[in-house]
């Protein structure tokens, strides 16, 4: 499968905001530490069941809902970056000599694109604590959120999207929009109109092919491409 810039942007798109969304939404409550991780929340009250209940119970704790707050923020971002990623991706592709951009490259991509992601998240403010990864209590949560969506999204389009469309390995990537790439005769995108065949064989060959496949008497000289 040869991807096209449009069904790059497509794939990207859809993916995201709908399993990377959905993901995002179920995982965020399992993680231990957030944006309200400087809160007394060490030992058992981290845990999901116990955080739900003190919300529903006072509403006083938070940390979910920032939490919640800061994976909607990535995922915006994510959504908004990863288009422009792909922009770059297809001027790379197309100094490959096949043309072809292998799984392995898009699980690699998630080092710079989250990086980058959280270069942004912190300059505009949305995590708290340093900025060194090493040093921030926000950054685990970060990585276990980042990571895991773009794995999934990543084993989606590598299965059960060619599943629930079968046809979209077979149109660069593209869901909608444009016609089915062919490597041979056909009417999709690719396919080579018979005017322009019959423009690139000599006048005498089709004459003498011509006649044959008429029953007359012309016939042609392979060697020479003569017509007797």
């Amino acid at each position: 499968m040869t991807p096209t810039l449009a069904g790059r942007l497509q794939t990207r798109l859809v993916l995201t905001c709908t399993v990377g969304a959905l993901w995002m939404v179920l995982l965020t409550p399992f993680l231990p530490h957030g944006l309200a991780s400087d809160m007394a929340m060490s030992g058992p009250s981290g845990t999901i069941m116990t955080r739900y209940m003190t919300m529903m119970s006072d509403g006083t704790h938070s940390t979910t809902w920032q939490d919640e707050q800061m994976a909607l923020y990535a995922l915006g971002l994510l959504v908004g970056l990863g288009l422009l990623w792909e922009c770059l991706y297809h001027g790379l592709q197309q100094l490959r000599w096949d043309r072809d951009w292998p799984p392995f490259f898009v699980l690699v991509a998630a080092v710079p694109e989250g990086t980058v992601l959280w270069l942004v998240l912190r300059g505009l403010g949305v995590t708290l604590g340093s900025i060194d990864p090493l040093r921030s209590s926000v950054f685990p949560m970060f990585a276990a959120l980042f990571l895991s969506t773009w794995v999934v999204v990543l084993l989606v389009e590598l299965g059960p999207m060619r599943v629930v469309a079968p046809r979209w390995r077979y149109r660069g990537m593209r869901l909608w929009g444009g016609g089915t790439r062919t490597h041979g005769g056909g009417a999709g995108r690719g396919a080579v109109a018979p005017a322009a065949v019959r423009a690139t064989v000599p006048a005498a060959a089709q004459a003498g092919v011509g006649a044959d496949l008429a029953g007359g008497p012309a016939t042609s000289d392979r060697r020479t491409g003569t017509v007797a």
